[in-house]
């Protein structure tokens, strides 16, 4: 019933977009083996538009046919299908793209192929090394940009949260009094106290006609000076902590503060890229699935900081061996542009 599901929407989507789709795949934890009787769906393929669109410019480089537009957790019932113009496709993968070059190696996992015109998938898999250079830039930073990315958001939040609640008590009775006139010393006194990272007192230039720094409280980045009412400051930090999302708040009240799935990501991303650059190749399902598993499903109440910097350390040690690796990888350190643009050409006139 999924897969018949996925086909209507395929054939409900060329129809809409006038376009016509070249492969289809289930894409995420199903492509990379880590999918449990939880896990969502994700669905990603390749199209090319109508020549006529594309000569006008009514041609879309994506198209996102359904998607989970809450910032809820995605649940099993939940399938997401997007496409990219193989025109985009192209362009992110010889740029090394982390998500188009795990679209190029998922044409070999035939098991996972929703649908597919076989001479496209056929010449992609034929050829795939002339469209792969050396750059593995972008690899790195998602990967390092990942392991961060929520466990700072949950750090954030998590030092919102308590500024919060203390500013609430602070500001009863001062509602419309300024912050220099009321509270300010006993801010200071509740950072100096709780040792915030992300809230601190700051010196930075004033408004036009004054001389020199002033004194500011700098929350998440957000500058507030002491000529302010309390009852502002509290509205403004309440409309901070409103913006964060269940997952991160979720993620706040852990031991560690770490988005596990953000660090399944990175070491994934971490193996793909010493598969890659020492075979010329990646293989899917990943043989370490197991390990991705570990790391995402893990009980968060048994998890220590040492097992989080472990994890971290041995991506950063993964990273550390690429120059050298680079040097005697099978992939190319130039590209073809011309083999690209014939590429294009080819399956586009074929089309149409």
């Amino acid at each position: 019933m999924e897969k018949e599901f996925i086909l209507s929407k395929i054939k409900e989507t060329e129809k809409k977009f006038n376009i016509k789709i070249l492969y289809c795949y289930y894409d995420g934890s199903i492509l990379y083996g880590t999918n449990n009787e939880n896990s969502d769906i994700d669905v990603n393929f390749i199209y090319i538009s109508d020549i006529k669109d594309i000569l006008l410019k009514k041609d879309l480089p994506f198209i996102d046919v359904i998607k989970n537009e809450t910032k809820e957790k995605n649940t099993k019932h939940d399938i997401d299908m997007k496409g990219i113009s193989l025109n985009e496709f192209l362009n992110s993968l010889t740029s090394m793209n982390t998500n188009s070059v795990d679209m190029l190696f998922s044409m070999f996992y035939k098991e996972n192929i929703i649908l597919e015109d076989t001479e496209f998938t056929d010449y992609f898999k034929t050829n795939y090394l002339k469209f792969l250079n050396r750059d593995m830039k972008k690899f790195i930073n998602y990967s390092l940009a990942q392991v961060t990315k929520f466990g700072i958001k949950g750090q954030r939040y998590s030092e919102l949260d308590s500024f919060y609640r203390e500013l609430e008590n602070l500001v009863l009775n001062n509602e419309n009094i300024s912050l220099k006139d009321s509270i300010w010393n006993e801010l200071k006194e509740l950072i100096q106290l709780k040792e915030y990272s992300y809230i601190k007192f700051t010196y930075a230039p004033g408004a036009i006609g004054i001389d020199g720094d002033i004194e500011y409280i700098s929350i998440l980045g957000k500058m507030f000076h002491s000529d302010i009412k309390c009852n502002y400051l509290k509205t403004k930090v309440f409309k901070l902590y409103n913006s964060f999302g269940n997952r991160t708040k979720t993620i706040a009240k852990t031991k560690t503060k770490t988005d596990f799935k953000a660090l399944s990501h990175s070491y994934r991303i971490a193996k793909e890229t010493m598969e890659l650059i020492s075979t010329g190749f990646i293989k899917f399902p990943l043989t370490y699935s197991n390990k991705l598993k570990e790391i995402k499903y893990i009980s968060e109440n048994n998890v220590s900081n040492e097992y989080v910097e472990e994890i971290i350390k041995d991506i950063e040690l993964m990273f550390s061996k690429i120059d050298k690796l680079s040097e005697k990888s099978v992939i190319s350190k130039n590209l073809d542009i011309d083999f690209i643009e014939k590429t294009i050409l080819y399956f586009h006139l074929k089309e149409y």
